[in-house]
């Protein structure tokens, strides 16, 4: 494996919440291909994935799932995405995200994975918002902090 060159992105709490999508609104735009691998397999260990998202490469570490968790997050070089891929043969998603801007800042990523799962996400700048947010009526049943729900869990199931 080459040497990973790497400068930490974002170092932090990550505040997300989650949900199915009953609907997919109107009007979507453009989504950006996200390829993921994930490199531990187990809801009790930290969530180590590699992504390719529109040809950026990243390693991120999180917390086990919740909807405020640690987070660290960094570019790799191409060839360092390469050979950690490699290693996570069975444990992959891939899914088309689109992004939909909510007003007040708020963003929701739509992902769109090939059996046509629909899931959406928000993320927020503090709990206290997270937990006052009251979801448009397209999204569906929240699964934040369900470990089922979470994209390693359903890497592993495809």
């Amino acid at each position: 494996m080459s040497a990973v060159r790497s400068t930490i992105q974002r170092m932090g709490t990550e505040i997300e919440r989650k949900w199915l999508v009953d609907a997919t609104p109107d009007g979507l735009g453009a989504p950006v291909r996200i390829r993921q691998g994930y490199l531990t397999a187990s809801d009790h260990d930290p969530e180590i994935r590699v992504r390719d998202k529109a040809g950026r490469h990243l390693l991120t570490v999180k917390g086990s799932p919740a909807m405020s968790r640690d987070e660290i997050e960094f570019d790799i070089a191409p060839a360092d995405f390469d050979d950690l891929w490699s290693m996570t043969e069975g444990a992959r998603i891939v899914k088309d995200r689109h992004e939909v801007d909510l007003g007040g800042g708020l963003t929701a990523e739509v992902d769109v994975l090939p059996d046509g799962l629909v899931l959406v996400e928000v993320e927020f700048a503090h709990e206290d918002a997270a937990l006052a947010f009251e979801p448009p009526a397209w999204f569906g049943e929240e699964l934040t902090g369900r470990p089922e729900w979470s994209n390693r869990a359903i890497a592993a199931r495809a």
